[in-house]
């Protein structure tokens, strides 16, 4: 019982101490950089997917037409033929 109090902050210490602090990478400055606002690009996406997007309507059918869907149940089959139906249909789209 004594070696392992013994034993234990020794490998702690040695696992602890022995991780190197990461090494800043120089930056290299070019003479234009070109900032990206990713800010208004998330917003133009995100105003894309709410006005035309179908991602809440199918989740919508999904959780109120089919209900749960816990493995190995009826609600488990159902969700998988609607998903397979609903992806034959986007597909010809």
């Amino acid at each position: 019982m004594k070696k392992i109090f013994i034993i234990i902050p020794l490998f702690l210490g040695g696992f602890l101490f022995s991780q190197k602090k990461p090494q800043k990478k120089p930056v290299k400055k070019t003479a234009v950089a070109a900032k990206f606002n990713y800010h208004d690009e998330f917003k133009k996406i995100s105003d894309e997917i709410m006005t035309n997007g179908t991602a809440y309507n199918n989740l919508g059918e999904l959780t109120k037409g089919i209900g749960s869907r816990f493995s190995a149940t009826p609600g488990y089959t159902k969700a998988v033929e609607w998903a397979e139906k609903s992806l034959k249909i986007l597909a010809l789209k």
